[in-house]
């Protein structure tokens, strides 16, 4: 049964709730869930057995429309226990109940906090419902940890029979005078000729509270056994104690129970039709309006605000010092003050700690908390860029697992851990981004720089030739996400030796070992770029230039500069033969004949294949034999002579099977097979073959082969009268083919969708599309295979049957007017539907 207080038993809160919610037409259960807690908490707090905590008596003001000229003094009376309220004035009272004030522990926040709902739910769910006695809030300086350790404080306030009290230790020069600050935060002084550490077990032995000490570190660093003692003291003798700590370092006690606080989230979220910023979006903005007024979050400035929030990387302090400037400049010349220097941010409140005002100064102070050979060690780590494995830190920066242990520790050092597909953990380290400003500074006054440079760029040379070497073996897959978990770095040493000049020769190798990379990721432009100014460079080293061109050769053929290609594949060739290496011979060839097909040249292209499967048989080269015999197929296929196409292919499958499972060789093999039986009607078998290339390109992330599959299923679908499948399909292969800028891909599948529009009687539009086609295929050297044209000849056909003669030459006519965005706009709506 529930049990209602009457008016008269209601503490002047209680009644002053009472009334509000009448006048607002409000239940218990409304107010609750406007507050967000339980109907028993309002029934609490009307009762006067709970006293609601600042930021709860905050929420009861809003939802109850308390005056904004009335909220503070209801809040501050809210807080009272109900014993000092009884003639306390209570805002939105009668005059006539006028009480005095009561003393308050907590300080209250300046400011409202923003965000950290998932942190303040694990803290509630460990100190309250898991009961544990000591948890430590650990992160960087300026990450944000007192101000949710104060939130916390007074959150949780009411679930302690005796409240929460902060203690804030930064003053603190030694242990000592911890259990004074404790003692004076609970309104008492120890005094007497008992150590003050036993004044404090008497103190604290009956309380029942959250202790909350705040800026622990210091401490830690200038005499650390005794603080770590003092702390287990309190937890021993003190049982219904439960202590909160901030440092940027833990405690390392059994006991302790660790939660890391990061930066804020700058992603949106969508929920329904709207679109939340994310907290660090949001902090920006409301630290901005406390500047500005009228700054609002808009179309225009939000880019520049979501940059400044990722630079920042949601540094809670970072975000504050950058809004500060929002009344002065716009956000995108805030953004690039923070790229341009580290000493931008510098504008903090004058209350604001010394060690607060400039994120130098909070870099500086956590430099001085650290040992000399960490002080040594870790600026090192700054010529990282996007994280680095134990490994190279140690080859690079000669750091040990120690060292490095110690600076996750101290919240230096950030962990991000990821499952690979063996199930094994891979270990990442990271540094905040202005952090590495800073300690390249540092680096550079020790005069490393160019030693610690050069020694990143040599060890990530040297895990891209290793690369290089493997990555058409087992583990492509491996290799590829290796080298794409060191983008930061690799870019950084391409920048270091050949943007800057520093080793033109190391860029030349480095540049080269990543060609492969280059090419099946898809990042055709990028590695023709880098490959381009790494052989504009005087450099004579034939196998690294060799290297370079025919890796330059490959994404020029795939951007289509088909001049361009054979040019390198030709040079290489011959710095190849001069070198006296036969699998870069081999490579080369085969090359050269899969550009041959490419620009329909079958001759030439069955020349060169058959030059390099002879050396790789040579050589014994297993894997160079069937992806050469693949290429012979799938050239084959091209022409229609599905006869030989199979013998190629039937020779190439068991070979790729052999060397193991799911490589995209095995793929290319399928994708030929599968073209070969769609062509000779076994619509279900090619389809099945398909569909096995797919699952096996979509593993390895080959994006160009997800498509080839696709179009191929398009083909098959089409063939089986699945117009809806071939244009989910077709879909795709747009969507892939326009990311990878890939011409000759995009041509082809505008052509299948000609079909499929003459299939669904769109006629008008298969037309003008057929147009398109006939003149990018002229436009940019484009062939077509049999197949492919085969489809092409019965839909004109159908148009011819059903269209005017006059109709179709114009309708085409307008098609081949048609650039290649346009025909592509116009293929989207077919696919559209």
């Amino acid at each position: 049964m529930t049990i209602q207080a009457t008016n008269a038993q209601l503490t002047p809160l209680g009644r002053l709730l009472k009334r509000l919610r009448a006048q607002h037409d409000l239940t218990q259960e409304a107010l609750a869930e406007r507050v967000h807690c339980s109907v028993q908490t309002i029934r609490f707090f009307e009762s006067g057995r709970r006293r609601p905590s600042w930021e709860m008596a905050e929420l009861l003001a809003e939802a109850l429309h308390v005056p904004v000229d009335e909220r503070e003094e209801f809040i501050r009376q809210a807080r009272m226990a109900p014993q000092d309220a009884s003639e306390a004035p209570i805002a939105g009272a009668e005059p006539s109940a006028l009480p005095a004030a009561a003393t308050i522990r907590l300080p209250s926040p300046l400011t409202p906090l923003i965000g950290r709902a998932a942190e303040s739910a694990l803290l509630e769910a460990l100190l309250i419902q898991q009961q544990r006695r000591l948890v430590t809030l650990v992160g960087a300086s300026g990450i944000g940890k007192t101000r949710l350790a104060l939130h916390m404080a007074h959150w949780l306030a009411d679930r302690f029979p005796d409240g929460a009290a902060f203690i804030s230790l930064a003053a603190a020069l030694q242990v000592a005078e911890i259990p004074g600050a404790i003692a004076r935060a609970l309104g008492v002084t120890l005094a007497g000729d008992s150590e003050p550490a036993e004044q404090l077990d008497a103190l604290l032995g009956s309380q029942s509270l959250l202790l909350v000490l705040d800026n622990f570190e210091h401490l830690l660093r200038a005499d650390g056994d005794a603080a770590v003692d003092l702390i287990a003291q309190i937890v021993a003798r003190a049982p219904n104690v439960h202590l909160l700590i901030t440092s940027t370092e833990r405690l390392r006690l059994a006991a302790e129970s660790l939660v890391e606080l990061g930066g804020l989230e700058a992603t949106a979220t969508t929920t329904g039709r709207d679109v939340i910023p994310g907290d660090a979006i949001m902090l920006y903005v409301e630290r901005a309006r406390q500047v500005a007024p009228d700054f609002a979050l808009t179309p225009a400035n939000q880019a520049a605000v979501t940059r400044i929030c990722t630079l920042l990387e949601g540094m809670p302090l970072g975000l504050e010092l950058a809004a500060s400037w929002a009344r002065m400049l716009t956000a995108e010349e805030i953004a690039d003050e923070i790229e341009r220097s580290l000493d931008f941010l510098n504008l903090a409140e004058r209350g604001a700690p010394m060690r607060h005002r400039s994120l130098r100064a909070v870099f500086e102070h956590t430099w001085r908390l650290m040992s000399p050979e960490e002080q040594h060690m870790l600026p090192r780590l700054a010529v990282f860029h996007g994280g680095f494995a134990r490994s190279s830190a140690q080859e690079v920066a000669g750091a040990t697992l120690m060292q490095l242990a110690g600076l996750i520790d101290k919240s230096v050092l950030r962990v991000v851990e990821s499952k690979e597909e063996s199930g094994q953990r891979d270990v990442r380290y990271s540094l905040h981004g202005l952090l590495r400003q800073f300690l390249l500074e540092k680096l550079a006054l020790a005069g490393e720089t160019d030693v610690i440079e050069r020694a990143h760029a040599i060890y990530f040379t040297t895990l891209a030739e290793q690369a290089y070497l493997h990555q058409f073996g087992k583990d492509t897959a491996g290799w590829q996400r290796c080298l794409a978990q060191e983008q930061g770095n690799l870019v950084r040493a391409l920048t270091w030796t050949l943007t800057e000049g520093r080793d033109v020769g190391l860029g030349l190798r480095l540049a080269g070992a990543l060609s492969r990379h280059w090419r099946l990721n898809g990042e055709w432009r990028q590695g023709r770029d880098w490959l381009r100014l790494a052989l504009a460079q005087p450099v004579d080293e034939p196998v690294a230039r060799a290297r370079a061109l025919v890796g330059l050769g490959e994404c020029c053929h795939a951007l289509s500069d088909y001049g361009q290609a054979e040019r390198c594949f030709r040079e290489g060739l011959a710095l190849w033969r001069q070198v006296g290496n036969v699998q870069g011979i081999a490579w080369t060839f085969l090359q050269l004949g899969a550009l041959a097909s490419s620009l329909g040249n079958m001759a030439e292209a069955s020349v060169s294949l058959e030059a390099s499967l002879e050396l790789y048989r040579q050589c014994g080269d297993q894997w160079g034999v069937a992806t050469t015999l693949n290429q012979l197929g799938a050239m084959m296929v091209s022409t229609g002579d599905y006869g030989r196409a199979a013998r190629y292919l039937d020779e190439a499958i068991p070979l790729m099977r052999a060397l193991g499972q799911k490589r995209t060789g095995l793929a290319v093999s399928l994708n030929a097979l599968g073209r070969t039986v769609l062509a000779q009607g076994e619509v279900s078998r090619a389809i099945g073959l398909f569909e096995e290339a797919l699952m096996i390109f979509r593993q390895r992330n080959m994006r160009e082969g997800v498509a080839w599959s696709h179009i191929n299923l398009a083909l098959a679908h089409l063939q089986a009268e699945d117009s809806a499948a071939a244009r989910r399909d077709l879909g795709r292969c747009l969507a892939i083919y326009t990311e990878l800028e890939m011409v000759t891909g995009l041509i082809a599948t505008l052509n299948v969708l000609t079909a499929v529009a003459a299939r669904h009687s769109q006629y008008t539009e298969a037309a003008r599309l057929a147009g398109a086609v006939e003149q990018l295929c002229r436009a940019y050297d484009c062939h077509l295979t049999e197949f492919e044209l085969d489809i092409r000849a019965r839909m004109l056909t159908e148009l011819e049957r059903v269209l005017p003669p006059a109709t179709l030459t114009m309708l085409q006519r307008e098609g081949e007017r048609l650039d290649l965005p346009d025909a592509l706009a116009l293929g989207q709506v077919l696919v559209d539907g």
